[in-house]
C-alpha cells in the first residue's frame, strides 16, 4: 500500500478541484476509485493522482463510476513526470 494524493474535478472548466484527499491504495487508479466511492461521486470531468513524495502525476479524463468498477475514457499519461510535457 502506498499513500496517494487525489484531486477530482466534477465540472469541466473548473480551475480548482472540488475534491482532494490523501488515501492509501495499491495503485493510482485504485486510489481514485476509493475517493470517488467515499465522496459519492458518480461522474467527473478529470482527475489527477500522485504518490506522496514522488514527482509523478497520473491524469484522467471523463470518469464514470459504475457498480463493479471505474470507467475512464481518457488517460493523458499513466505517469507524467512533473515538469515534462506530452
Amino acid at each position: 500500500m502506498e499513500t496517494f494524493g487525489v484531486a477530482i474535478w466534477e465540472k469541466w472548466g473548473s480551475a480548482f478541484p472540488e475534491h482532494t484527499e490523501l488515501v492509501e491504495a495499491s495503485s493510482a487508479l485504485a486510489a481514485l476509485e476509493q475517493v470517488m466511492r467515499i465522496s459519492g461521486i458518480q461522474r467527473a470531468s478529470r482527475a489527477a493522482v500522485s504518490p506522496v513524495g514522488i514527482s509523478c502525476i497520473s491524469r484522467y479524463e471523463r470518469l464514470r463510476l459504475t457498480l463493479p468498477s471505474l470507467e475512464v475514457k481518457t488517460i493523458s499519461s499513466p505517469c507524467l513526470q512533473t515538469g515534462e510535457s506530452t
